[in-house]
């Protein structure tokens, strides 16, 4: 599941709503990515395991990245 390149959308055009394992794994990539800009204060061996952590590593991702960083955690955000 790639955010931005239109995988997880239906051959309709409707979005499909993905499991939340795969929602989960690339929240963790952008987090892996950007956590030393967005999340510098927080433990180096954070790791995201569930809704609530996912919740509040996008809302620093939102708060603290760049506009890429911000598009994506924003789609990601949707799926939560």
């Amino acid at each position: 599941m790639q955010i931005g390149n239109g995988d997880i959308e239906a051959a309709s055009g409707m979005a499909k709503q993905p499991e939340f394992k795969e929602v989960l794994e690339e929240i963790r990539r952008l987090w892996a990515k950007n956590h030393l800009h967005c999340g510098w204060f927080l433990r180096d061996d954070l790791t995201i395991d569930s809704k609530e952590d996912a919740k509040y590593c996008l809302a620093l991702l939102i708060r603290h990245g760049d506009r890429a960083t911000y598009m994506a955690a924003r789609k990601l955000q949707r799926w939560l």
